[in-house]
């Protein structure tokens, strides 16, 4: 299925690759030199189909997120002898007046990455539009620019002292970073006349690429000076509806809600690209996708055995302690259950991320235990043999949990709480079920697939690597759980 919430959809001929100025001067400007290095094919990574790429032909280049008109160029796309050595990258020309790097949305050679695409339906109708070559003066833009220099705010007869540096450093970080605001606005106001290129667009695309280096340029705008620049320049246009529509199904409750809202009626504009794109395209294919789903794989009615096998067993015993401990289970259940609820309405209302009263969930429903635990009945079900491993308690709680809720289709309720020891409860059903420990089975897992750069225009900023490696350490320490 197409990644409806990101609304990107993969297009074959076409890659990502790092970006290097020609070191030998023999390209010439308007060519660049791309050469892999396992095969004479390109292997697409969704696919897995080959694509031959011929040694010379014409190729589309691009950075994101691409703005203008001229930030996506038709160049030359050549395999030179003298660079074979070059490999899995795009090789720019470091010939002419301009750097094509510098034409693609501000772009250079310091580890930019550029999308490179050959599909001739794209290619061969493309022509490329003139790039601004000079640099747009931040005071136009209510954008203030700090040229105090290191002697200014430092003492040169006492070099260790670093207290007004560091100071002003942090002061200068501590303002907000307002390009994220600034893409997306020009985003909806370019949705808005339906069109890449105005008078008012150019102005807000020059102030986009005032900000993308904002922190380096020492450049300065405040909440208040923005606000004053956009009211000039344009009014605040509406968020467009393919992205009403993409931030109702994230805000859904559930896959259930999902599939309701992406079968609503939403007004959008059908000459519109994206809308387009989304509501006949994406969308439209994951509802087909979605429907041969359910013909294929019908939903289960059931309640699964295995997993309802040891609330059943522990309801089932003749003392009346279990009868008492069951009913107060279900009762403490209940009261998470609540909590999860509102705390969904809250996203819904709110937009908050769900992380937050997930988490509190959880620690709610670890805290469950037995009122009894000292009852000698009871005391065996809380035993362990391991600090980290389940006792019987914790299956009989995943246990009481699905049996309660999955009637009702909660299922990220369920898993979001027990899922662990669900999964533990199944395998266990399983004869000669392997356990494996976690090194091991880090190398076994396969690699998940990421594209060289994803782009979101409320995460542009010069902290991308870090969230990308912050990312990663949170997924790790999901799988570990």
């Amino acid at each position: 299925m197409f990644q409806e919430a990101k609304l990107r959809i993969p297009l074959a001929q076409s890659t990502f690759l790092y970006g290097v100025a020609d070191p030998l001067g023999v390209l010439k400007p308007g060519e660049i030199h791309i050469q892999f290095s396992t095969s004479k094919s390109f292997t697409d990574e969704m696919t897995d189909e080959p694509y031959l790429f011929p040694r010379e032909t014409e190729v589309l280049v691009a950075r994101q997120p691409a703005c203008r008109p001229s930030d996506a160029q038709k160049v030359r796309k050549i395999v030179h002898p003298e660079l074979s050595h070059l490999v899995d990258v795009a090789v720019f020309s470091s010939k002419g007046q301009f750097p094509l790097a510098g034409k693609l949305q501000g772009g250079d050679y310091d580890g930019d990455i550029f999308w490179i695409c050959w599909e001739p339906s794209l290619v061969q109708p493309f022509y490329n539009a003139p790039a601004p070559v000079h640099s747009p003066n931040p005071s136009d833009y209510a954008i203030q620019t700090r040229k105090e220099k290191l002697k200014d705010i430092m003492d040169i007869n006492d070099p260790e002292n670093v207290d007004k540096f560091l100071r002003e450093a942090f002061t200068f970080r501590d303002h907000p970073s307002l390009l994220g605001q600034a893409t997306n606005l020009a985003e909806k106001q370019a949705y808005r006349e339906n069109r890449i290129y105005s008078e008012v667009l150019s102005k807000l695309y020059n102030m986009h690429d005032l900000l993308v280096d904002a922190a380096k340029q020492g450049y300065v705008l405040t909440n208040d000076d923005y606000n004053r620049f956009v009211r000039k320049v344009c009014k605040n246009p509406k968020q467009p509806a393919y992205k009403r529509a993409i931030e109702d199904c994230t805000n859904s409750k559930d896959s259930a809600d999902t599939e309701k809202l992406r079968k609503k009626t939403y007004r959008y504009n059908p000459d519109n690209i994206l809308d387009y794109l989304y509501f006949k395209v994406v969308r439209a294919q994951n509802l087909k996708t979605m429907d041969k789903v359910r013909e294929i794989l019908p939903q289960v009615a059931e309640l699964d055995e295995a997993l309802t096998k040891p609330i059943e067993l522990f309801r089932q015993k003749k003392q009346r302690i279990f009868k008492d401990e069951c009913h107060s289970l279900l009762t403490k259940l209940e009261a998470v259950n609540r909590m999860w609820n509102a705390g969904w309405h809250k996203k819904i209302d709110t937009g908050d991320r769900p992380t937050t009263f997930i988490d509190e969930c959880y620690r709610k429903y670890l805290a469950i235990q037995p009122d009894n635990p000292d009852n000698d009945y009871i005391a065996p079900y809380l035993e362990r043999d391991f600090p980290t491993e389940p006792c019987r308690w914790d299956r009989v709680k995943a246990s009481a949990l699905y049996s309660k809720y999955q009637v009702h289709g909660k299922l990220s309720f369920i898993f979001s709480m027990a899922g662990d020891e669900l999964e533990r409860i199944k395998a266990s059903s399983y004869p000669k079920t392997r356990a494996i420990v976690l090194p091991i089975r880090s190398n076994l897992k396969p690699k998940r697939v990421r594209g060289l750069v994803q782009y979101d225009a409320d995460d542009e900023d010069e902290e991308d690597e870090f969230s990308s490696a912050l990312e990663d350490l949170f997924l790790d320490v999901q799988d570990s759980r």
